[in-house]
């Protein structure tokens, strides 16, 4: 009966082992458990190459840094061209590039200026005998040119600038650039004299004989613009 009935009896050695094997069980779970959680994590967008704004000019962007036409409507004494440039490491440079970029849009105002007349001496009968693109495209290319050569009495009047840093890659070194916007006017008499230096200088490089008689043409038509406002 009692070689049946044997009874194991298991010190506290057994019940010290057993507790650290469910704790190491429920420490292998738990690591399971977060390894699966972690894998549904998306990671954070990259940031490397990416524009950050540092700092800008005092106060809120103006509105002519888009469009200076509302700008223009309120000082119509003057004329008002807009210049922009972009990722210029020096201030100095990126306030000179925005100067220039602006001179361009005021020579590109006077080549459309100047192609409205080149249109309306092209009705003229005789003037030119027919449209001819050449002629239109040499007057458009002279134009441009000559008007940024001759172009006098611009004057910067506001400028606005932002400074932006960015890392082009990991463990990379941090740049800093700037984005700068600039406003330059011209009284409308040095614009008006612009247009007149800008039609002459066509008239000495210009040497097709039908384009220099459309460019006498339209002379005499801006004359004409200038004593009928």
């Amino acid at each position: 009966m009692n070689s049946l009935c044997r009874i194991h009896v298991r010190g506290p050695s057994y019940a010290l082992e057993e507790s650290v094997n469910i704790k190491t069980l429920s420490s292998a779970f738990l690591v399971l458990v977060f390894l699966g959680a972690c894998s549904t994590v998306q990671a954070p967008p990259t940031t490397y190459g990416m524009k950050h704004e540092y700092k800008h000019s005092p106060g809120s962007e103006p509105s002519w840094v888009d469009d200076p036409r509302e700008y223009q409507l309120k000082h119509p004494e003057r004329r008002y061209f807009a210049g922009t440039t972009d990722n210029e490491p020096d201030m100095t440079m990126a306030r000179h590039d925005a100067y220039a970029d602006a001179m361009r849009n005021l020579a590109n105002g006077i080549r459309d200026t100047i192609h409205n007349l080149y249109k309306n001496a092209e009705t003229e009968d005789g003037v030119i005998g027919g449209h001819r693109p050449e002629v239109e495209r040499a007057i458009d290319d002279g134009t441009v040119q000559i008007a940024m050569a001759v172009a006098t009495g611009a004057t910067v009047e506001k400028y606005w600038w932002r400074e932006y840093w960015v890392q082009p890659e990991p463990n990379s070194g941090i740049q800093y650039f700037y984005s700068v916007d600039t406003l330059v006017s011209m009284s409308q008499a040095n614009y008006s004299r612009t247009i007149d230096q800008t039609l002459h200088g066509l008239d000495r490089v210009v040497h097709d004989e039908s384009a220099r008689r459309v460019i006498k043409e339209m002379d005499h038509l801006w004359v004409d613009r200038k004593g009928n406002p």
